[in-house]
């Protein structure tokens, strides 16, 4: 990708759903430009945008953590087996070789039960995993926006920093659950093919979809491999806080350009950030700048990512 392709793509990680024509507008090139350069990277897949469902405001999934550790040669086939799985989020090689982070989205506590107790350790290549229940995601945190753009620009791409105006929301109804399907399938979807699919009028998808947005029930997520847009260097911070200072350090947190992630967590630690970095010396600018003008924070467990082996429900060969 040349600079305009990053700023574009740059452009739906801040509204996924935004027009043609108001991209070209807040970026200052043409609609013919826009769709050119943007159409071909969607339609093959570099760039997806999709709905990311936030667990902790539906009381019907558990959101977990696990840290596996592995047998010496084993990680990439547990990755693989971790990937193949439907509920797995997210599956992460650390650069230690022999560790695994993984995110997963568990729907019933029998299915929780099932996978803890049977199915990890069926997997014969783990020596050891820990398990960290994901206590509450900071929905303006969900999905990287690559930090390319200038206020102003976000500004007119209607970017908004709004925390969500329930805590949980209440439990989606069948038309919200089928809105949700079709925006994790396609995050773009117009709001006339979203009610021609959901068998509602359009104006009541249009009034659920934002419903479901404002409070942070879905999130719309532009995904594309950091490195295409110049950002080589992905980790977790596994860090423990003071209590008192949990939810200041998390906001702080959240709202940094380089997150990709923050979760207050069950475990030692407990708060897990995902970043995205430009290099070393970015994510060593993060730990003793932003980290270390926090005083709440007591322990920090820097893990670089080696290899993604699936992100946002998608996997990746190594």
């Amino acid at each position: 990708m040349d600079d305009l392709d990053r700023r574009l793509v740059a452009a739906l990680q801040v509204n996924g759903r935004a027009t043609w024509s108001s991209i070209a507008a807040a970026l200052g090139v043409s609609e013919r430009t826009v769709t050119r350069r943007l159409g071909p990277l969607l339609a093959g897949g570099t760039v997806r945008v999709a709905a990311i469902r936030n667990p902790v405001l539906d009381p019907g999934v558990t959101g977990l953590a696990l840290r596996i550790r592995c047998r010496p040669g084993r990680t990439p086939q547990v990755a693989e087996a971790l990937s193949a799985l439907p509920e797995v989020w997210q599956v992460l090689i650390l650069e230690g070789g022999d560790e695994i982070a993984a995110t997963v989205w568990v729907s019933s506590p029998e299915r929780l039960k099932l996978l803890l107790l049977k199915e990890l350790p069926r997997l014969g290549a783990i020596d050891s995993w820990q398990t960290r229940r994901l206590l509450w995601i900071y929905p303006h945190s969900l999905g990287w926006r690559a930090p390319l753009l200038t206020p102003e620009e976000r500004v007119r791409l209607g970017e908004t920093t709004a925390l969500p105006a329930t805590r949980p929301r209440p439990v989606p109804d069948e038309v919200d659950q089928r809105l949700i399907a079709l925006l994790r399938a396609d995050g773009r979807l117009g709001y006339t093919e979203l009610a021609r699919q959901s068998n509602v009028s359009e104006s009541t998808a249009r009034r659920k979809v934002e419903a479901l947005l404002r409070e942070g029930a879905i999130v719309i997520s532009t995904t594309a491999e950091p490195r295409l847009l110049g950002f080589h260097l992905e980790a977790l911070l596994w860090l423990t806080i003071q209590p008192a200072g949990l939810g200041r350090v998390a906001e702080v947190l959240a709202a940094h350009p380089a997150t990709a992630m923050a979760a207050t967590t069950s475990g030692p630690s407990n708060l897990l950030v995902s970043v995205v970095c430009r290099d070393g010396e970015d994510l060593y600018d993060l730990i003793t700048g932003t980290l270390g003008a926090l005083p709440e924070v007591t322990g920090v467990d820097v893990t670089p990512v080696l290899h993604v082996a699936r992100r946002a429900g998608v996997s990746h060969s190594a």
